[in-house]
């Protein structure tokens, strides 16, 4: 049930949740029809290339793909960075929480305050701060890594239509491949945000909340007139379990 799920779950990983997994979920929705546009136009130009020369088309086919397997060894290391950021967003809320509701005994207990500024909220906060500066590192390492095997294709396909002698369809494949550029800068924009909503999406669906889950059958209540005074409940238990999520 929803409300049973949200009891089981602590205010601070509710709150990481609501203020930055949802947001992330919807800012990589909204880059989606752009990713899939810019797509769409790198598939339709590189068609065109392969009808212009398939010789200059295998030249840059082969540097597509050396573009896309570099990028994915490398943007798989950031993707655990990213993990680990989220992981140490849950901690840092955590802290706060434990800040904000404890901040009477910390002010009772210099020992125990200094302890919790220095170990837990800077200690989370810098984790938090590492992993991700790690993760976007990465992606942006990729991103222009794959720009550089761009220009380098196109270099090399220069000094091949020149030993081929197709001057006329040179010309061409400069001009598309430039064109190219702005599509394939877009796709690489929006990749590592998409990458992060994977993660939102898993730790979301960790909470085990489910809008599904709101849809409950209503219990009829039958409709009455007849008024009453006093209610007994025979043979009636209640139990509640304090489990955590973790």
């Amino acid at each position: 049930m929803l409300f049973r799920s949200l009891e089981l779950q602590k205010s601070a990983r509710l709150t990481s949740m609501l203020t930055e997994d949802i947001a992330v979920v919807a800012h990589a929705m909204q880059g989606f029809p752009i990713f899939i546009i810019n797509l769409a136009v790198i598939v339709a130009c590189g068609l065109y290339l392969a009808w212009q020369s398939g010789v200059l088309f295998s030249v840059f086919l082969g540097f597509g793909v050396l573009g896309v397997l570099a990028y994915s060894a490398i943007t798989t290391r950031a993707l655990h960075h990213v993990e680990r950021a989220r992981d140490q967003q849950d901690q840092l809320f955590f802290a706060l929480d434990g800040l904000v509701n404890g901040v009477k005994e910390l002010k009772l207990n210099p020992y125990r305050g200094r302890h919790f500024l220095a170990r837990e909220l800077t200690g989370a906060a810098g984790g938090y701060r590492d992993a991700n500066v790690a993760g976007l590192t990465r992606y942006a390492v990729a991103g222009n890594l794959g720009r550089l095997l761009f220009f380098i294709a196109i270099a090399i396909q220069m000094l091949v239509s020149e030993r081929l002698g197709r001057q006329d369809a040179l010309s061409a494949y400069i001009l598309v491949s430039l064109f190219l550029a702005s599509p394939l800068d877009a796709v690489l924009t929006w990749l590592p945000a998409f990458s992060r909503a994977e993660v939102a999406l898993k730790k979301i669906n960790s909470c085990g909340i489910s809008l599904d889950q709101s849809r409950e059958k209503a219990v009829a209540v039958p409709s009455t007139t007849t008024a009453y005074h006093t209610l007994e409940l025979q043979q009636v238990a209640h139990s509640h379990s304090t489990g955590s999520p973790e």
